[in-house]
């Protein structure tokens, strides 16, 4: 990965980052240089039904290694509003509506990881994509 450059890089939590083989590609991702965020729908600990809410994800988000100042809240709303402006490389979701409102409304790379066995390398692939333009 070629320096100064920040590679911006986007997973779900739930259903998604909660796997323990997204989890290891998140983790190699930020050894390699990139700046890894988590975008859930879930509400911020403020807003949340509980303050022990988001318990689970801050534990795995510690784990490996994501910022807590990475982790993008969108207190219910669809993810595309709230990310639009940012130039993440891809995010890794398993919602097909997410997905789809994704690629209607930003430049982002959407890739699902519902019933599919091949989004490690699709986000790879997008990776590879990305570096060599640069």
């Amino acid at each position: 990965m070629k320096e100064n450059i920040k590679h911006l890089v986007c997973f779900d939590f739930d259903g998604t980052l909660d796997k323990p083989s997204v989890q290891k590609f998140a983790q190699d991702l930020l050894l390699s240089g990139y700046d890894v965020y988590i975008t859930t729908q879930r509400q911020n600990n403020k807003l949340a039904p509980s303050l022990s809410w988001n318990d689970d994800l801050f534990e795995i988000s510690d784990s490996i290694g994501i910022k807590r100042k990475n982790i993008i809240f969108c207190n219910l709303e669809s993810k595309y509003k709230i990310i639009k402006d940012i130039d993440f490389i891809f995010h890794l979701d398993d919602s097909f509506t997410e997905i789809k409102l994704l690629k209607e409304h930003t430049n982002i790379k959407p890739v699902c990881v519902f019933g599919n066995k091949y989004w490690k390398y699709e986000c790879q692939k997008i990776l590879d994509k990305k570096i060599n333009w640069k």
